[in-house]
Order: C-alpha cells, then structure tokens, then sequence
C-alpha cells in the first residue's frame, strides 16, 4: 500500500533544492515531521533568506504548535562510517552549520534540528555515542532525531540508492577499490548481526531475571 503525501510534503517536492539528491530524504523528513507532530512546511532551501549569501543552511523551516524549526536533515551510510571518530566528526561539522545557519538568517527559527537517517542498527547507535560526546554549545537549543531506514532490499530505498553511477573504465586501481568497499559491507553486515543478536539476548536476559 503506497502512502500519500501531506500538502507539506506535495509543496516541498514541486520545489527544486539545491541539491537534487537530496530531495526524498529531505521530503521524507518534513513528512515525517507531519504525521508524527503535526508539523507544517514554511520555506524550503531555496525560499530562506540569509544575510550573507555564503555559508550553510538549512534544508527547510517548518512549525509545530507555533514554535518554528530550522532542519538540516542527513544521511549516514555503511560505507562511509566505521568508527565512532568518524561519525563524531561529521555530526560536529553538520551542528556547526546548523548554528551558524540560524545566526545568519533573516527569519530567526525557534529550535534546530538535525535529522539523521540511518541505514543500519548500529549506525543508530554510533550517532547516539557520538551525540553523548560532543560539547554542550554545539547542541544547545538543538534536537537530534535519528531514524532507522529498514529495506528488505537496498534499491527499494530512494535515500541510500541516489548516488551517480561510476562512468570511469574499470581497471586494475578500480577494481581493488570496489574489493575493499564489498569487505567493508560485509564486515558492517556481520557487525550489524552481532549487535542485533546481541541486543535479543540482552534483552531476554533483562526479561528473565523480571520473572
């Protein structure tokens, strides 16, 4: 059963953001934002207006009960994230511009919002350890919402199947880099299982000793 958009979520695909493919996560996010809050668009990437043209920004302004959010929504990905460092690093650089944006808008929001989503477990829990670390000034006045994307197949999934298609000849440099990005997959694939079960366990453990 195919699910229909809000008019928030219809409004904000008619409009062409900045980075093209960017556009169904960053849908996605407003529409989720809908269903579970109530949450209504109020400008897209293209419509917010800044005081110095250069630097971040936000992907879109929406409001919830009269409190206006300045969201900056993103993805992370197996083959991009293998420690923790890693992660940390990315989420500080992402809330950085997230400040900065807020200070140079015109239209000053209420509340930032970073949305990350996740493509594994175990991402999601990376992005919690690296939130428990970063420096308080980086994350006052924010709200981080992690989302956990589950397909049974990764083409069925729009966000993590949107990159552009390798036009280089394969040769033997080539070849070796897509060797090492298909361990990295399995060896994030086992590591998800490992966790998943893991959690199963402890939670069993949890329920018995309740018994």
């Amino acid at each position: 059963m195919q699910q229909e958009f809000s008019s928030s979520g219809k409004t904000f695909l008619t409009f062409k953001n900045k980075n093209k493919s960017s556009l169904e996560s960053e849908a996605l996010s407003l529409e989720m934002l809908h269903c579970c809050f109530g949450a209504t668009l109020m400008e897209t990437e293209k419509e917010i207006s800044y005081k110095c043209s250069e630097g971040p920004e936000v992907d879109y302004t929406c409001s919830i009960n009269n409190i206006t959010l300045g969201v900056s929504v993103t993805r992370v990905m197996r083959t991009f994230f293998t420690y923790n460092k890693n992660v940390q690093e990315f989420m500080e650089k992402k809330l950085n511009a997230l400040q900065y944006a807020k200070e140079n808008s015109v239209k000053k929001w209420d509340i930032n919002v970073l949305h990350v989503w996740a493509e594994s477990p175990r991402l999601v829990k990376l992005v919690n350890d690296a939130w428990d670390n970063i420096d308080q000034h980086l994350i006052s006045n924010t709200i981080l919402i992690v989302t956990l994307v589950i397909a049974v197949k990764k083409e069925h999934c729009c966000m993590f199947n949107n990159h552009k298609k390798r036009t280089a000849p394969k040769t033997g440099r080539w070849r070796r880099w897509r060797l090492i990005e298909i361990i990295i997959v399995i060896i994030h694939f086992f590591s998800d299982l490992i966790f998943g079960l893991y959690y199963i366990l402890y939670s069993f453990l949890q329920f018995y000793t309740l018994l």
